[in-house]
C-alpha cells in the first residue's frame, strides 16, 4: 500500500464512471471491491458525486449519465484522467496533434480544472490539473488502479500522439502475434497500447484494478450479474488478469500480481 501526496505531470492520476443507475453500480463495486462510499453534493440539482473509497482513501468516483445519456442508452465508461501542469495548453497541443475537444476546460469548484478530449483514433481520455484535489490518494493495494491500457484502431498513429501531448517514451514489443506499446514517463511505466480486438468496435481506454485473487473476482462479478468479457488469463512471471463489464455494461479489467 502506497499513499500518494501528488502526481507527475503526464501520468493518470484519477478514474470516473457515468453510470445510468449509480444505485447499482454502487452496488455491483462495493461488492466486487469491497469499496466504501461518500457521497459529496454536485451542483444545485441534488446530483452527488460518489467518492469510492479503500481504507479510507479516494480511489476513484461514480456519477450519473445525463439525461439525454440515458436516453439515447449511451454506453457507460470509466473515464481516465491525465494530470497536466496547464489544461488550456494542453488543449491547444491535442488540438495540434490530431485529438479533439469533448469537452472544453472548466473548473470544479476549487478542486482543479479539467476537460475531456479524444485522440485521433477515437479514445477518449480527461486532463486534470489539481488544486485541493490530487485524485486517488492510493495505490499498491487491492480495490486501486494499477495499470491504463488503450485499445486502439492504429497503434502507431495513436502513440505519436500521446508521446507529443504527454511526452511518453514508447517501447514497442510482441505479445503474441500482436504489437505492444509500453509508455514510460521518465522511470515510471504509465500505460500500454494494444491493436483494437476483434469484439471491441472503437477505440477506448480500459482501467485495471489490482485483485488478490483474479479468479475468485471473476466468479463474483459473475454473481452480482456483471459479464466476463475475457476469462483469467495468465501472463508469465507477473500474474494473471480478467477483463470484465458491470451490470450496465461499462468494462474494466482486473489484475493478480505474482
Amino acid at each position: 500500500m502506497a499513499e500518494i501526496s501528488k502526481y507527475t505531470p503526464g501520468t493518470f492520476c484519477w478514474t470516473d464512471l457515468g453510470t445510468p443507475n449509480v444505485s447499482k453500480a454502487k452496488e455491483f463495486y462495493s461488492g466486487l471491491f469491497e469499496w466504501k462510499v461518500q457521497d459529496v453534493p454536485m451542483g444545485t440539482n441534488g446530483d452527488q458525486y460518489s467518492l469510492m473509497q479503500v481504507q479510507g482513501k479516494n480511489v476513484c468516483a461514480l456519477y450519473s449519465m445525463s439525461a439525454d445519456q440515458i436516453h439515447t442508452k449511451a454506453t457507460p465508461r470509466w473515464l481516465a484522467y491525465i494530470s497536466v501542469s496547464d489544461v488550456d495548453e494542453t488543449i491547444k497541443k491535442v488540438k495540434g496533434t490530431g485529438g479533439a475537444v469533448v469537452r472544453d476546460g472548466v473548473d470544479v469548484k476549487d478542486s482543479g480544472r479539467m476537460a475531456v478530449l479524444k485522440d485521433p483514433t477515437g479514445g477518449v481520455f480527461a486532463i486534470w490539473h489539481a488544486n485541493k484535489y490530487i485524485g486517488a490518494e492510493l495505490n499498491d493495494a487491492a480495490g486501486t488502479v494499477c495499470w491504463r491500457e488503450l485499445m486502439t484502431s492504429n497503434i502507431d498513429y495513436a502513440g505519436k500522439f500521446y508521446a507529443s501531448v504527454f511526452d511518453w517514451q514508447a517501447k514497442a514489443s510482441d505479445v503474441g502475434d500482436m504489437k505492444y506499446l509500453m509508455f514510460s514517463k521518465g522511470d515510471e511505466g504509465v500505460a500500454g497500447m494494444i491493436s483494437l480486438p476483434d469484439q471491441v468496435k472503437q477505440s477506448a481506454w480500459l482501467t485495471y484494478w489490482t485483485v488478490d485473487d483474479c479468479e475468485k473476482t471473476v466468479g463474483t462479478a459473475k454473481k452480482l450479474g456483471g459479464q466476463i468479457l475475457k476469462s483469467t488469463t495468465v501472463i508469465p512471471e507477473m500474474g494473471r488478469f480478467a477483463v470484465l463489464a458491470d451490470r450496465d455494461g461499462a468494462s474494466f479489467g482486473v489484475m493478480q500480481f505474482d
